[in-house]
């Protein structure tokens, strides 16, 4: 061919020559050997940036020109060198391959290959140098990069690490056998950021045919699917997960392109889980209240019978629907028990001169109750400092004098910024003497109006004695030259010394009602004297809140002498008053009944864990000798005689209120029995529970039921609830629920527009039916022996008005724990072989998509692991494949297949696309690809022992951590392989990368 060329250009050319022949040969050979330079540069750029698309410079003498066109994985090279009159074609065809997609298994850390046991084989048979079966890149520079037990792995293919190779004769091996090789780039996969394209936010966006939610899975979550409603209500992820799974009959993917099945643990949860169903629900006791008129005590009645723990509903219905707002105030009984903190006696400055002396400007007595406000003009001399005295009257307090806490206030009400005050506490005999003195507190500036607050804790004064008195200095210091003077308020309560000791008859608890009071209260000539009721121990604690209070005491001997107030306050855990509210306005006791008093709208400032309620119960006696009245009980169990009404709950939790406009509402609420027998009422003497009404109306009217349950679960007792207003009807029908536990208690509710009675709906059984002059009640109720839909349950009224109905399922308790093969784990997704408890469909049997358990934690800590369990189990296959370009299994953490003995039925385990982990980290180092290695953290372990069974892994498995791939035994085989077709189709972090690729090479050609 090239002799013809020659001679056709001899005869055009008259002066071609030996020489001009020898000379186009050698252009020909130069050519050839820069098409041969542009082809080996190609090769290079390509395995840098898998995106070079050749050179653009025009063909000169001695150069070349190289074009690169790319199908999938696949570019085609050609290139044409020249030189002088010659030209010459080179052509190629390679495969390019990221470094993270030519190893069968990858690890970031190490890899460990084979135990003693035979039975697992790793494989690659890919054409190129650069393929091996097992790649380590020993980022945390381990003594052993990979370790091979021949005896139990059969291993065909190259082995390449970063790191030394132990186990096999790198000289003898049969493939290629580097310790040198360079680190290998892990994938950058997408998994949580919020880009459309995340394995995340696809899951979240790609709903499910079927039920039309979508495929992301986190326990409690109320967006996606989790706790979205009935009959999705579940606050353990892997209870939602289960609960899926069994509804797709183990089958996952069908109807779905590419799914994205992507589950989200909160930090530390459990997989395990407990179920209901497992204890004996049944009917325990109700009653049923009605009142015509709306109001601040409407007391529905509590049943007899009921036990603590039972669980406890109360469904009301009332007669103008939205015009009301409804609270369920609670309500404290004064008892007998003592209570824990001492009540302390709060002494008043007084106007009074005291009958012991020895201050420069004043001598007051510290007299229990406020008077008419006054003041004392202190003047100071020049430089000085000097104490005024404040007295408690002779006698007080006597041997009743203890340790303690004191609060002195003084209200300055002229000030002056060069005085600076100070106070102290001592114990004085009878005739004033002293026996001991407190330190003195922090001086504080009389610079500004206002109460200056003194705190001294914890003061040991010594034994009291009987005539022992309490003595406050008042010091004042000038810090001028020239005479000062300031003034403080007495008379009222800015101006009280704090003791620790009560002088009152009684400090008692606030709390359920246990027994009838009697109260003998004694106060001395001309005296105050406080006694207190506290709640008990971290009653009502942070659930305290500004509002409205009402109380009740009861006189049974009565004497006009005597006037009685009362103020609130809120107290801490010890004891120690944080706010406290003014005293009512007095009234006397001359007469035998209910004496009441109210608060509105009080603020006792924020309560928090621990606050306690003070009630101060001040005792005024008006006759010059020593009187008593007696408080108590006037009727045998009457616990609404001596009570005190609070703004906070009484512990009903609302499920749900459905209003028909004004013309009627229905609530209902839930809460745990506990001495249901003391709850007190404003208006009621027995059992019961106050339903406040704002703003209440006298034309208006409400009907109540309470009813409980035995052996239902306490923690979550309702399983699914719905209701809804109905029409003007005598029929009225509750929404259906879908229940999600055997045996569930159905409990219906309906109220009605109008007077009249009920017909419960069929096949349930009537627990109330009342009625008031404008609306009526109806409850009902039916055990549901299997999971499912409850259906609509229908009521018929005796009058055709508009109504409101209601329907909840009680969970039975005693449930069954549910784990993960007997093991329990965290943040950890279990699929499972046998199934989970009442879920008997639970066992994942077909896959197509992809798994992936992931949360992102801090900045790039990330977890979420996945757990096979053990696969000897199962009854049935376990076949998963990939879609579209996704991974099969992705996991934060490491993904666990550990199985051993006799296989139930399965016979095959079969994955097939890429696994990945992250093992626990999640932070690219800026090196390419390459991702931070997790230290030491295990990110794939295969122990596989399982009798009969065929684990087969065809596609790539990589790790962020270290893999661990054995056999342990058994009759069964596994078998990790690389799989080409899927290498032709990965996913972009695996093609996206613009350095680090390697080039398989295809095909060559040449020509001119």
């Amino acid at each position: 061919m090239v002799l013809l060329t020659m001679v056709g250009v001899a005869m055009v050319n008259s002066t071609f020559t030996e020489i001009s022949v020898a000379y186009n040969a050698g252009d020909t050979a130069a050519a050839q050997y820069a098409a041969e330079a542009g082809l080996s540069r190609a090769i290079y750029e390509l395995s840098q940036n898998a995106g070079w698309t050749g050179t653009t410079a025009a063909i000169g003498t001695g150069q070349y020109v190289v074009t690169v066109t790319s199908s999938g994985l696949i570019r085609s090279i050609t290139s044409t060198g020249t030189q002088g009159g010659g030209r010459r074609v080179l052509k190629a065809a390679v495969k390019t391959l990221s470094q993270s997609a030519v190893s069968t298994v990858l690890a970031n850390t190490t890899a460990t290959i084979g135990s003693s046991s035979a039975g697992l084989t790793v494989s690659n048979d890919y054409p190129s140098s650069a393929a091996s079966a097992v790649h380590a890149n020993d980022q945390l520079s381990a003594p052993t990069a990979i370790s091979v037990n021949t005896a139990g792995a059969n291993v065909i293919g190259g082995l390449t690490a970063n790191g030394v190779i132990t186990g096999v004769g790198c000289p003898t091996w049969a493939w290629t056998c580097n310790a040198g090789a360079g680190t290998r780039a892990m994938p950058e996969i997408d998994v949580d950021s919020a880009a459309t394209t995340s394995l995340k936010y696809r899951a979240q966006h790609t709903n499910d045919p079927v039920d039309g939610k979508p495929v992301y899975f986190k326990g409690g979550d109320t967006t996606y699917r989790c706790n979205t409603g009935s009959p999705w209500v579940f606050t353990s992820t892997q209870q939602c997960w289960d609960y899926y799974v069994n509804s797709k009959s183990g089958t996952l993917g069908s109807g779905i392109t590419n799914p994205v099945y992507f589950v989200e643990f909160t930090a530390s949860e459990s997989t395990n889980y407990t179920t209901s169903g497992g204890g004996s629900l049944a009917f325990r006791a109700g009653q049923s209240t009605n009142y015509n008129g709306l109001g601040l005590g409407n007391c529905i009645k509590v049943p007899t019978g009921i036990v603590n723990g039972d669980v406890v509903l109360a469904a009301i219905s009332w007669s103008d629907g939205t015009s009301e707002a409804i609270t369920t105030p609670a309500n404290y009984a004064l008892n007998l028990t003592p209570s824990d903190l001492g009540g302390g006696t709060a002494y008043v400055l007084r106007s009074t001169n005291s009958d012991l002396s020895g201050g420069l400007d004043f001598n007051r007595e510290l007299n229990p109750g406020t008077e008419t406000a006054g003041s004392i003009a202190v003047s100071v001399a020049a430089g000085a400092t000097e104490d005024s005295f404040g007295f408690t009257r002779a006698g007080q307090p006597g041997v009743s004098g203890i340790t303690g806490n004191y609060i002195v206030e003084m209200n300055v009400t002229v000030a002056n910024a060069n005085i600076l005050l100070s106070t102290a506490v001592a114990r004085v005999n009878s005739v004033g003497v002293l026996q001991t003195l407190s330190g003195f507190a922090a001086e504080q500036s009389a610079g500004s109006t206002g109460v200056k607050t003194f705190s001294l804790t914890s003061v040991n004064l010594g034994t009291w004695s009987s005539g022992d008195r309490l003595k406050v200095y008042y010091r004042f210091r000038n810090t001028a030259a020239s005479a000062q003077s300031v003034t403080l308020q007495t008379g009222t309560t800015s101006a009280e010394a704090m003791a620790p000791w009560t002088i009152g008859d009684f400090n008692k608890e606030l709390g359920d009602f246990s027994t009838d009071i009697s109260l003998a209260v004694s106060v001395a000539a001309s005296a105050t004297e406080d006694s207190f009721g506290f709640t008990p121990s971290g009653v009502p604690g942070a659930i305290g809140v500004t509002g409205d209070y009402w109380l009740s005491n009861y006189v049974t001997a009565a004497n006009s002498n005597i006037w009685l107030s009362v103020a609130l306050a809120r107290v801490d855990s010890g004891g120690v008053e944080q706010t406290r509210s003014s005293f009512t306005a007095e009234t006397q006791l001359s007469t035998t009944g209910q004496k009441t008093f109210s608060f509105t709208g009080l603020n006792l400032g924020t309560w928090s864990s621990g606050n306690r309620l003070k009630v101060y119960y001040r005792f005024r006696n008006a006759a010059a000798s020593v009187q008593s009245v007696t408080i108590a009980t006037p009727v045998s169990g009457w616990g609404l005689s001596n009570m005190i009404k609070t703004p906070w709950s009484s512990g009903w939790t609302l499920v749900r209120r459905i209003n028909n406009s004004t013309s009627v509402g229905l609530a209902v609420y839930w809460k745990v029995a506990s001495n249901e027998s003391g709850r007190v009422c404003r208006s009621y003497s027995g059992a019961g529970y106050d339903f406040a009404f704002s703003p209440g109306s006298g034309s208006q009217s409400m009907t109540g039921a309470i009813v409980a349950y035995s052996g239902v679960d306490t923690t979550t007792p309702i399983d699914v609830e719905n209701g809804q207003a109905t029409s003007s009807g005598a029929t009225h029908s509750t929404p259906s629920i879908t229940t999600t536990v055997a045996n569930a208690m159905l409990v219906a509710s309906f109220g009605l527009a109008g007077t009249g009675t009920w017909t419960p709906p069929a096949g349930m059984t009537e627990r109330s039916d009342s009625t008031a002059q404008a609306v009526a009640l109806e409850v009902a109720d039916v055990l549901q022996a299997s999971a499912g839909a409850s259906g609509t349950k229908t009521a018929t009224a005796s009058a055709s008005k508009a109504g409101a109905t209601h329907i909840l399922a009680l969970k039975p308790g005693g449930g069954t724990t549910v784990t993960c093969g007997g093991s329990s784990y965290t943040e950890t997704l279990c699929i499972r072989t046998t199934a989970a408890s009442g879920l008997t469909n639970s066992v994942l049997t077909q896959v197509n998509g992809a798994i992936v358990s992931f949360r992102r934690g801090s900045g790039t800590s990330v977890s979420g692991d996945i757990v096979f369990q053990n696969t000897a189990s199962a009854s049935a296959n376990y076949a998963h494949t990939y879609q579209g370009s996704d991974p099969a299994l992705l996991a934060g953490g490491k993904i666990s297949m550990i199985s051993s003995g006799a296989s139930a039925g399965r016979t095959s385990t079969s994955i097939t696309g890429i696994v990945y982990t992250f093992a626990g980290s999640d932070n690219p180092d800026g090196n390419g690809n390459l991702q931070g290695a997790s230290s030491g953290n295990l990110g794939f372990d295969l122990q596989h022992g399982a009798d009969s069974i065929a684990f087969t892994l065809s596609g790539l498995l990589l790790s962020n951590g270290s893999i661990s791939l054995q056999d342990t035994g058994g009759t069964g085989t596994a078998t990790i392989q690389y799989n080409r077709t899927l290498v032709e189709n990965l996913p972009a972090a695996f093609t996206t990368s613009t350095a680090g690729s390697f080039m398989i090479p295809l095909s060559w050609s040449s020509g001119d």
